[in-house]
């Protein structure tokens, strides 16, 4: 099971990207004009405290270009990893690829039984084949087929979220239909 989830990990790691590169880039740009919050009084070449190498002024500049540095390493990974995902999402099927991507990289379609039926098809074989294209993306980012899963508690888990949501929205829908009866009787 814990192959469903890292891999399930790797969809919403994809989702999110160009967040998380967006998020990377600002930084670095903020390390680049030198927006780190550290205001010093002395310029370079000014007295340095006993036991220190360099000046204030200095030491954070050596940390901006250090950061800077160990930033675009991490930029550069997350590029790296994001393009080996969507290479092995790009060698599955189509249809499994369409699955996968409505379920994990589209945020309006909540629930399984909703791509499902966008699919044709029911929940128990939309579950099975999701799993099995899940199974295949694993094994192509990993190299090795992932052990075998539940598929009956995962169908039995999404039918029972099902259930409780609709039950939740009959009960607002009932609070709202009332609350409009008051008014107006």
């Amino acid at each position: 099971m814990k192959w469903l989830k890292w891999t399930e990990a790797q969809l919403r790691r994809l989702a999110v990207a160009p967040l998380i590169r967006e998020d990377m880039l600002l930084e670095l740009r903020a390390l680049g004009e030198g927006e780190d919050g550290l205001r010093s009084p002395w310029p370079d070449g000014m007295p340095r405290r006993p036991g220190f190498e360099y000046s204030t002024t200095e030491s954070a500049a050596i940390y901006r270009k250090e950061a800077a540095a160990r930033l675009v390493k991490r930029l550069k990974a997350h590029e790296a990893e994001i393009e080996r995902i969507r290479a092995a999402l790009a060698s599955l099927k189509p249809v499994e690829r369409d699955m996968l991507e409505m379920c994990y990289l589209r945020a309006d379609l909540v629930y399984e039984s909703n791509i499902a039926r966008l699919f044709g098809l029911s929940l128990d074989a939309f579950m099975r084949r999701k799993v099995h294209a899940l199974a295949k993306l694993f094994e192509r980012l990993t190299g090795s087929w992932p052990p075998p899963v539940d598929i009956e508690a995962l169908i039995a888990g999404e039918a029972a979220k099902e259930a409780a949501e609709r039950e939740a929205v009959w009960e607002e829908w009932t609070a709202f239909m009332g609350g409009i009866g008051e008014r107006t009787g």
